[in-house]
């Protein structure tokens, strides 16, 4: 079995007054594709932003492995704020 590669990341940031979640290049927001928002307000608090958080990746995963297959995985959540 082959050691996984990382093809992309989640990616969070607070803009305005939203919270957006993107899916990129590991290295790069370059070309990101925007997944969704919530707003800061709401985002504020801890257990909807865990929430938020949560779908995206679910989100993020089932897409990613309608189009490659069954070989996609998660791995644990690095959390960086910008």
């Amino acid at each position: 079995m082959k050691d996984p590669k990382e093809v992309g990341r989640l990616a969070f940031r607070k803009e305005g007054n939203m919270y957006r979640a993107y899916y990129t290049l590991p290295d790069t927001m370059e070309g990101a594709l925007y997944l969704g928002e919530l707003h800061i307000s709401v985002a504020d608090n801890d257990d909807a932003r865990k929430a938020f958080i949560k779908l995206m990746r679910e989100v993020i995963t089932k897409v990613l492995k309608e189009l490659v297959g069954d070989g996609v995985t998660s791995g644990e959540p690095i959390i960086k704020e910008k």
